[in-house]
């Protein structure tokens, strides 16, 4: 794979609260998140806003994707949408978050123009 910091990706910083690292890389109108939670996301239930994205990174429509632990007894992956306001929701039933969740996320970005 090519390396996103040398393809003119823009890397841009989510700025999540308590999570090891939170980023971005921007390629036209695709956006790939890079997500480890640390401790951002421990607490959470279902339908809570996990964090919200800014402006410039927007879905053009809700995006479901799975996040997942690296302690398995502790939780299983989760399950998250992150609808076209930016809202990045926890939509996994019956899960309290106990532990750090690690992913990426691609996406299109709406056309705000």
């Amino acid at each position: 794979m090519e390396n996103l910091s040398s393809s003119g990706a823009k890397r841009i910083d989510l700025n999540i609260p308590n999570s090891s690292h939170s980023y971005a890389y921007r390629i036209g109108d695709i956006c790939i998140l890079n997500i480890d939670s640390g401790g951002a996301f421990i607490g959470k239930k279902a339908d809570d806003i996990l964090f919200k994205l800014p402006s410039n990174l927007l879905p053009k429509s809700r995006t479901i994707a799975t996040l997942g632990s690296f302690v398995p007894s502790l939780s299983r992956e989760i399950v998250v949408y992150i609808e076209p306001n930016g809202n990045c929701i926890l939509k996994s039933q019956n899960v309290t978050c106990q532990t750090a969740y690690y992913g990426n996320i691609s996406y299109i970005i709406q056309n705000l123009f």
